[in-house]
């Protein structure tokens, strides 16, 4: 019993301790007086105010938050950020005393979760409020005003932060947000996709209904009057201006036909944004609030607006790229035609070759897509072969307007190129002995009849990839096969061509003969002896032939060594002056008789010239000027006299028109044989 109440005192001291401590306490400070207790209590209010002071300070500092370890990333794309300078309380916590110290109390409490582990199991979600932007830093953001985000990008705050947005309060880090990979409060473009985009359908021809908006127009129209869109509202069209670097592709002339931009890039968005019901139970575990799941307003207002939730938290991303729509523009057709246009995609894409890497074409890598040049609408004349239907293919206003005529020069060339590797893989399976290397050729035959069937002109650099695997194959198999060079040596350099080949878009130019100051120039033959595009053409004003070139003959007669050389290309004037010219007995000029070559009157190499009659007084007597000058005054008058009798008709005026183009081929006005250019020119 006598330890029971030694316990219970005990117990009773233990509770009144404290108060005794208290009264002690009080006692000792009265026992002070005043003047003393009032030097305490003032020491202890400027001790209070400077531990708050240095730990202000120092909790203030970026290196303390980086004190935690979670927040490491966050420090790291801080200090690589526009940011850097401005340390983290000045956006963290709201300006003044009382956001200070509230900022203090939730530092604090973070701390302390940090410290017990509470972090283990939930990340820190930190909230900016819009003055903490606005105060003193872009406190004119929510002023009208265009900025430039980007390259071509342009932006308006205010439209966005003034007024709702799709139903939608913003805020400032609805856009700036904060992504370990990326940048400390960066605009994440993920958020401007999934609201500029989500759930609307910039264009669909091929699933239209009667369902949709009243902005779609039926597949049949798309192509021909193009489709309303916004993409101008943040993009400006590339264009070339002076003091700049030159665009990728100048839209200029597509701006001026106000070409629609989905007409060539299709589709610009991929994904749909949606959310999965199973991310809210990353942060929801009540059923109260998985069951409103489908009040978006009501959800957007609590997770956007009032506790900023970084959009990507509960979509899924849409991405805003160039995505071409060939695959489901093939779709349709594969509705009643299995294969009607498989080649022609995979040529387009880049792949289904063997042996050569995937190489897509441009258009392709650009997103334009099948519908883009082929504007034919979606009927049964899509399907006709016609001329006409053939037109409807639409360079321009891409391409400049003489660019259409190129489409064919491709097409046929690459054509008759794939003909001839076939030819050639044909003659080396007529070779083949065993089983691998009839293997070895159907490859290459498949190679080569993509190009055939899918059109080389869809990817020209591609065609020409496949024809030279496939003429290797075939040359493995039979080595004796004539050479085949797929990319003659047409590659232009400089700055401004950046190595591009010619071929990429004049694939053909060989087979091309023009008329040029009355004669035909064979593109084939130049490129065959080792001649490049940039010898004639100028790199930097495109295909312009370049002023040392207009005359061919600077060309020609700096080669000519001797009367061999001028018998390549003056057959016509050689004919005349030997007399041989017409046909029947020879009647040589009285020079030709005498053993006088050409290079006596016009030279030899860069001294070749065209001789004027005062030339003659060199050798002959000096009026023998005048005499070669009534020679051709004779037969300017004959070949008029001609002309007049060619258009009359009659006998013998097939051979007066023979006649006429060997004297007017000459080009001397009868001076190298005037006796036979008199006699041809009478048609006898």
């Amino acid at each position: 019993m006598n330890l029971w109440n030694q316990f219970v005192s005990a117990l009773k001291e233990v509770f009144f301790l404290p108060f005794h401590l208290v009264r002690l306490g009080f006692q000792r400070l009265w026992s002070l007086g005043p003047k003393r207790l009032g030097m305490l209590i003032f020491a202890a209010a400027v001790l209070t105010i400077i531990t708050a002071v240095v730990f202000v300070k120092a909790t203030s500092q970026p290196t303390f938050c980086r004190s935690c370890h979670i927040m490491e990333p966050y420090f790291r794309s801080w200090e690589t950020s526009s940011h850097k300078q401005v340390q983290c309380i000045k956006c963290h916590i709201p300006p003044g005393v009382a956001g200070t110290i509230r900022g203090k109390f939730v530092a604090a409490s973070m701390l302390v979760n940090y410290a017990t582990g509470v972090y283990k199991r939930s990340k820190p979600f930190a909230e900016i409020d819009d003055i903490n932007c606005m105060y003193k830093c872009h406190d004119n953001r929510k002023q009208p005003g265009v900025v430039l985000y980007k390259e071509g990008i342009k932006f308006d705050h205010s439209k966005h932060l003034t007024k709702e947005v799709r139903n939608k309060q913003l805020r400032c880090t609805s856009c700036h947000g904060q992504i370990v990979q990326g940048s400390h409060i960066k605009v994440t473009e993920t958020t401007c996709f999934l609201c500029h985009f989500k759930g609307r359908n910039l264009i669909n021809p091929l699933n239209l209904t009667a369902n949709d908006s009243t902005n779609s127009q039926p597949t049949s129209e798309m192509f021909g009057l193009g489709w309303k869109t916004n993409c101008t509202k943040c993009h400006s069209a590339p264009v070339a201006e002076k003091d700049k670097p030159l665009p990728k592709y100048d839209h200029t002339s597509v701006l001026a036909q106000k070409v629609q931009c989905q007409q060539c890039h299709g589709d610009m968005k991929a994904g749909d944004g949606e959310v999965p019901h199973e991310r809210c139970n990353t942060c929801h575990a009540s059923q109260e609030h998985l069951n409103r799941y489908n009040e978006t307003v009501f959800i957007h207002k609590q997770h956007v607006t009032d506790r900023k939730v970084d959009c990507l938290n509960c979509h899924l991303p849409i991405l805003h790229r160039s995505k071409s729509r060939a695959v489901a523009q093939l779709t349709e057709c594969r509705s009643c035609h299995s294969d009607l246009h498989d080649a022609a995609e995979l040529l387009f894409r880049g792949t289904g070759g063997t042996g050569v890497p995937d190489r897509p074409d441009k258009m392709w890598t650009a997103g334009l897509h099948c519908a883009s040049c082929h504007t034919v609408p979606y009927d049964q004349a899509h399907f006709r072969e016609s001329s006409a239907a053939r037109k409807r293919v639409a360079c321009t206003p891409c391409h400049p307007n003489n660019y259409e005529k190129l489409v064919p020069q491709m097409r046929d060339g690459i054509r008759k190129r794939a003909q001839q590797v076939f030819e050639m893989v044909q003659t080396a399976k007529r070779q083949a002995r065993d089983e691998t290397n009839r293997w070895v050729l159907k490859t290459a035959e498949a190679n080569v009849r993509l190009v055939l069937d899918g059109g080389g002109q869809h990817n020209v650099r591609y065609s020409e990839d496949l024809l030279q695997a496939a003429y290797d194959q075939a040359k493995l198999v039979a080595p004796g096969l004539p050479p085949f060079q797929a990319r003659p040596n047409v590659v232009a350099t400089g700055d401004k061509a950046g190595g591009a080949n010619c071929l990429n878009c004049h694939n053909g130019i060989e087979t091309v003969n023009l008329l040029v100051k009355g004669r035909t120039f064979p593109h084939g033959t130049h490129l065959s002896r080792g001649l490049t595009c940039k010898d004639c053409h100028s790199i930097e004003e495109h295909g312009k032939t370049l002023p040392n070139v207009t005359n061919c003959m600077d060309c020609h007669h700096s080669r000519a060594k001797n009367e061999e050389s001028c018998k390549e290309c003056h057959r016509s004037q050689r004919a005349l002056y030997e007399g041989t010219a017409g046909g029947g007995k020879a009647i040589p000029s009285a020079m030709a008789t005498a053993g006088v070559e050409c290079s006596s009157c016009h030279g030899t190499g860069k001294d070749i010239k065209k001789p004027a009659p005062e030339q003659c007084a060199e050798c002959h007597d000096k009026t023998y000027p005048e005499v070669v000058k009534h020679w051709q005054h004779e037969t300017s008058d004959a070949l008029k006299e001609a002309r007049v009798t060619l258009l009359q008709g009659g006998t013998g005026v097939e051979a007066i028109r023979k006649g006429i183009q060997i004297v007017t081929a000459d080009g001397s006005n009868g001076a190298h044989n005037p006796e036979l250019a008199k006699k041809l020119l009478s048609g006898k």
